[in-house]
């Protein structure tokens, strides 16, 4: 059976057929004996060129001296006082949809409450009866809805 698979691998792949088959782990006789020995030359043998060494080095502190110079910058400079993010509203206009989208959290809702809402509005035009006819007809709105939800 082994001849067999031995032919098989010849005739499927002579390359792997080819390597010669030894033991994996087997080492060269006295081969632990040497290693100590040439380890220590290949050391000894190397030129003392330290400049790779600081190379890698200063590869390594420069970005990091840089970052910390940058973070050291911006938390210690003070804002100009004149760039200030905070948005004016003009209040001797009635506020248009821009201003309003500027106003974004509960606390300025909450300043912005008015304790009479009448007297925010002011008094109420005098308009006919003639004339709010007309707008609700205008505005397609169904008086007699109206008239039964009040």
């Amino acid at each position: 059976m082994e001849a067999y698979d031995d032919e098989r691998l010849k005739q499927e792949s002579p390359l792997l057929h080819g390597i010669p088959r030894t033991g994996p782990f087997e080492v060269p006789q006295g081969f632990f004996d040497r290693f100590p020995h040439e380890v220590q030359q290949q050391i000894t043998a190397r030129p003392a060129n330290r400049w790779p060494l600081l190379l890698r080095r200063a590869g390594i502190a420069l970005p990091i001296a840089a970052m910390l110079a940058v973070v050291l910058w911006y938390f210690t400079t003070t804002p100009d006082p004149g760039t200030d993010t905070i948005a004016i509203v003009d209040t001797t206009t009635a506020p248009n949809v821009d201003d309003l989208l500027l106003l974004d959290d509960d606390a300025t809702f909450a300043a912005l409450a008015v304790e009479d809402p009448q007297a925010a509005l002011g008094s109420a035009p005098d308009l006919t009866d003639e004339e709010i006819v007309a707008y609700f007809e205008d505005e397609g709105t169904d008086i007699t809805e109206l008239l039964t939800t009040l």
